[in-house]
């Protein structure tokens, strides 16, 4: 009958694996016994795997093993000796071979593209690492040849100075000598007109005496004309004087001696001394207005100065003024540069500030600037060092806000032995265009503070 669904040797073949099975069962059973020795009926999982790899041997698969282990109903638990007895008696096939190659295979596959991909982050951590380091010595390099060209540029602008002070004082004290003796000669002058004009007033008088005492007509002519001639030369030697004085005051280039001359010139209302009081006025005017470009450049108001020096070129006194006159050119640019800067920081972000307070440890450069501008703002040093105190600082608004702090700050009120400090102390090794690299809004502080 067996013949009919299936052939004899698979039936026998089927006999002999379940007979296989019977005592292969039975003798595990025995095993099993030996292991349960307190009579459970149930061994540990450690114990489970020492069955299995002693039947199956050199066949036994840790991945099935544990595959078996993850679908228990209770993992971890006693194992019984039925949930293993099929497992048990299995025969390795080639099907479990090739699954366990192929699982061997996808781990070596899995094990590679791991290795591959450490490879891969290593290389591109190595081209970071490479790539900063480059920066690092980009960075350094320009820093070096910034302070090397700033350090030169320093000193030939030093030397260049110095010659100019040198040249300038030569020529201010052979002009202020020749202003000095011309000025003692028309002094002298002055003191000489002023004897002879007193002499001509003491001749006169006489005169005009003799021609009261006079007992004749001829006699009476002879004062009168006497006295006319005395007078004539009074007021001369008085213009002379006058003139004199003027030229004396005009070389002096005072104003306490310009004023009274040119007050007592316009009072004598002679036409003769027009000339001499309109060059000692247009002196005055001068003096006045190199003063007045001092005084701006000494308040740095950008305004007074820009209208000082417009009306000193107008009047064609560059000659007069030069050092002044490069002193606020200097000073208007200066000025200007800072108010474009103001202009930049009022129309930074929020975020800009914020991008440099989230610096948990902030580029030593970055740090150096923020320093830098909170000095000039008055602020002490020491507690600038501690950047958790600086993100303090940053994190203010409103009044002690540091937009509203750095456009408010009235530079007169800057002391300069401070300026001085945080330029040698924290600004001189920098460089504008390694900071921007960094930070662009640590750049726009730079540029304000430096």
């Amino acid at each position: 009958c067996a013949t009919e669904t299936c052939d004899k040797d698979e039936l026998f073949d089927v006999l002999n694996e379940v007979d296989r099975r019977y005592f292969l069962a039975r003798d595990l059973s025995w095993e099993f016994a030996m292991i349960d020795r307190e009579q459970k009926g149930t061994i540990s999982e450690r114990s489970a795997r020492f069955l299995f790899q002693a039947v199956h041997d050199d066949f036994f698969s840790p991945k099935r093993f544990a595959k078996f282990l993850r679908s228990r109903a209770a993992p971890g638990t006693g194992v019984s000796f039925a949930e293993i007895e099929v497992p048990l008696c299995d025969i390795p096939t080639l099907d479990w071979l090739e699954e366990e190659k192929e699982d061997e295979d996808r781990q070596k596959e899995e094990l590679l593209k791991l290795r591959r991909e450490e490879e891969r982050l290593a290389e591109e951590a190595r081209k970071k690492a490479e790539a900063k380091a480059r920066f690092e010595q980009e960075a350094e390099r320009r820093r070096r040849e910034a302070e090397k060209r700033k350090a030169e540029e320093e000193e030939a602008r030093r030397k260049a100075d110095e010659l100019e002070k040198i040249k300038r004082q030569q020529e201010d004290e052979e002009r202020l000598q020749r202003e000095r003796e011309e000025a003692m000669e028309a002094e002298d002058l002055a003191e000489e007109a002023a004897e002879a004009e007193a002499a001509a007033a003491e001749a006169a008088r006489k005169a005009a005496e003799e021609a009261k005492q006079a007992t004749d007509e001829a006699s009476r002519k002879a004062a009168e004309e006497a006295q006319k001639k005395a007078l004539a030369e009074a007021m001369n030697n008085k213009e002379k004087r006058l003139r004199a004085n003027l030229k004396a005051a005009n070389k002096s280039r005072k104003t306490e001696k310009l004023e009274p001359a040119i007050k007592d010139g316009k009072a004598a209302k002679m036409p003769g001394l027009k000339k001499d009081i309109d060059e000692a006025e247009n002196t005055l005017k001068n003096v006045k207005a190199g003063k007045a470009l001092k005084d701006a450049i000494n308040r740095r108001n950008l305004q007074d100065i820009e209208k000082s020096m417009s009306f000193i070129r107008k009047s064609g006194w560059e000659a007069d003024w030069g050092p002044e006159l490069k002193e606020g050119d200097k000073m208007a640019n200066r000025l200007r540069r800072l108010e474009r800067i103001r202009a930049e920081i009022l129309e930074l972000k929020q975020s800009v500030i914020s991008e440099i307070r989230s610096y948990s440890n902030p580029p030593p450069a970055v740090h150096k600037v923020m320093i830098a501008v909170y000095l000039l703002l008055g602020y002490k040093e020491k507690p600038l060092l501690e950047w958790k105190h600086m993100q303090a600082l940053l994190g203010k608004t409103g009044k002690e806000g540091l937009k509203r702090q750095v456009t408010t700050l009235d530079p007169l009120k800057v002391e300069m032995e401070q300026a001085d400090y945080a330029d040698s102390s924290y600004l001189n090794e920098l460089d504008l265009e390694i900071i921007r690299d960094i930070s662009a809004g640590a750049a726009t502080f730079y540029a304000w503070v430096s």
